[in-house]
């Protein structure tokens, strides 16, 4: 993904929500958190701040539309 990112510019998410691991690797943009991975509601609160703070954004995934989870 770092090569991807540094040899051709492409933007670059991951679904890794881990701080301490997405602080080794500058090149990824963007993280992406699940709210059934991260812990629910109050698991997801916390992440973006996080990320935010290693200048890199955050974005929600969308799952299960259909219905309550």
């Amino acid at each position: 993904m770092q090569t991807l990112r540094r040899d051709f510019g492409v933007p670059i998410s991951t679904h890794c929500t881990a701080v301490g691991t997405l602080r080794h690797y500058p090149e990824i943009d963007a993280s992406v958190g699940d709210i059934h991975v991260d812990g629910g509601i109050t698991g997801t609160i916390r992440p973006p701040h996080q990320i935010s703070a290693l200048g890199k954004r955050f974005w929600l995934r969308s799952f299960l539309e259909s219905g309550i989870s």
